[in-house]
């Protein structure tokens, strides 16, 4: 499961992170398909930076599609998207 570890990375690093949505393709079995999911996560800025690099380099294929970054009053707010590929049962 892609969100476990992620999530307790992120509990690990002082993150606040809101609920996860997914977009799960509907596949035959044994095919590959593209799963995207993405969460708010809110902290401090050098805790997202390491999130975002604790992402990046996990070993896991997951891909970073999209990331956007708000600040307001010393608190950040990342809304990450990424992908990974899943295969049907």
């Amino acid at each position: 499961n892609v969100k476990i570890p992620m999530r307790g990375r992120a509990d690990s690093l002082n993150l606040a992170v809101a609920a996860i949505s997914y977009d799960i393709p509907r596949r035959e079995s044994g095919e590959l398909a593209m799963l995207s999911f993405s969460f708010p996560v809110e902290g401090r800025y050098p805790d997202i930076k390491r999130f975002i690099y604790e992402v990046e380099t996990s070993g896991r294929v997951i891909g970073i599609q999209d990331v956007n970054l708000e600040s307001d009053k010393g608190r950040v707010r990342l809304q990450m998207k990424l992908m990974t590929y899943v295969r049907g049962n």
